[in-house]
């Protein structure tokens, strides 16, 4: 995993690259041990007069998935990788009268997300007609 971080004035910047070797469930290199590339996140956060900004960009491949069950499945993930895109932003800051409120949009990306993941983020491959958004109030 290359993990790149950035503060670029008001801009902060990370960037994280994941390769990977496959294997199967007895912990045996398959695909004759090559790297493969899994996923690319690039999040940028910025803080534009007390509204919070975060957009998440997600970039992997589907048919990577740990552990493989034969090394012909390993092999079509590595030599024919099915790769997807996937957006979400994120808005959050206090309102006049101290409530914090929320608004997300996603686009063929979950709705939760963090540091590390166990699946693939964007598997659907209808990914460009998934776009949603939510708000939330909080007290």
């Amino acid at each position: 995993m290359l993990d790149l971080k950035a503060f670029l004035g008001a801009l902060d910047v990370l960037d994280q690259v994941v390769f990977a070797v496959p294997f199967d469930p007895d912990n045996q290199v398959l695909a004759n041990g090559a790297a493969s590339l899994v996923k690319t996140r690039l999040q940028l956060d910025i803080n534009l007069l007390g509204l919070n900004v975060q957009n998440l960009f997600l970039f992997e491949n589907t048919k990577f998935k740990h552990p493989f069950v034969d090394e012909v499945q390993a092999l079509d993930a590595t030599q024919t990788p099915s790769f997807r895109f996937g957006n979400l932003v994120s808005f959050s800051g206090l309102t006049r009268t101290g409530r914090r409120s929320y608004a997300w949009c996603w686009a063929c990306a979950p709705t939760r997300h963090g540091p590390t993941r166990s699946k693939n983020a964007c598997s659907s491959p209808a990914c460009v007609t998934q776009i949603r958004c939510n708000t939330a109030w909080l007290r």
